[in-house]
């Protein structure tokens, strides 16, 4: 399955998801504003020992967002679907940030799913910084209508001053306008919005048992280091990574070193 609809629910919701490879099973769950494709640099690599899937989530890339309300644990409640309907019985679970929060959710309401997390620039307390920061992303998402400029002001959050210089942020705006996948609409993007922000699950993590890794980059001004080394410190026995230089989503800046932190941590 190179990329397809797959019903993940009875209403007949769909999801768009791509699947390759053999072996044990890796869920890449990507962060808001993001289709599967952000996970483009790790993908391939992955996929060469494990079956990975990646997906767009609802109101995103291909998936419809739908009339009901936007929240974390339906959003929890579409993955554990989609993986029903892949036959995907336990996998790995690899979440960014909006995807961070979703694996917390699905390790929590069915830990038999879960081999492991790897929750990356994610968070389990509520912090106002953070809201802030999700909102103002949206207020610049609203105001600037030039994709380009849209692009680069997201990307201050997004990425590090590493990223900015060499060129990696260059070939991923390249990248995203050549993609033909559609936009989020702003009113998409505002209903996950505050479903993210209401991301607050506290002691509840001390009931996760799946073994985790949680993954900051030090550079991460959306996400700061404060909030990772925090939800290390909420899920017992967790292991904590810091990315020297590195900012939100280090598997685009350097997708080496995530493979290889990641595959160590699963061995």
């Amino acid at each position: 399955m190179t990329g397809d609809a797959v019903e993940v629910a009875r209403d007949g919701r769909e999801l768009w998801a791509r699947q390759e490879g053999k072996g044990a099973d890796v869920v890449l769950i990507a962060g808001i504003g993001d289709d599967h494709r952000v996970w483009g640099p790790v993908f391939d690599p992955l996929a060469r020992y494990h079956r990975v899937t990646a997906f767009d989530n609802r109101g995103v890339g291909r998936s419809a967002i739908g009339e009901e309300p936007v929240t974390i644990a339906a959003m929890a409640a579409d993955m554990l679907g989609l993986m029903e309907s892949l036959g995907i019985e336990r996998a790995h679970l690899v979440g960014s940030s909006l995807g961070g929060a979703i694996a917390q959710e699905v390790a929590l309401t069915a830990p038999e799913a879960v081999a492991s997390l790897v929750l990356v620039g994610a968070w389990g307390e509520r912090d106002e910084h953070l809201t802030r920061a999700i909102r103002h992303i949206g207020y610049l998402l609203g105001t600037i209508e030039d994709p380009i400029l849209a692009f680069e002001a997201v990307a201050l959050w997004a990425y590090s001053g590493q990223a900015h210089a060499d060129g990696t942020v260059a070939r991923l705006l390249e990248a995203a306008l050549a993609s033909d996948s559609p936009d989020q609409s702003l009113e998409d993007f505002e209903r996950t919005t505050e479903a993210l922000v209401e991301h607050d699950l506290g002691t509840r993590l001390a009931g996760i048992v799946a073994p985790t890794m949680v993954m900051v980059g030090s550079e991460d001004r959306l996400c700061p280091p404060r909030l990772g080394t925090r939800l290390a410190e909420l899920i017992p026995g967790s292991r904590l990574q810091v990315l020297p230089d590195r900012s939100h989503q280090p598997f685009q800046e350097d997708p080496d070193r995530f493979i290889e932190l990641v595959e160590d941590f699963w061995d």
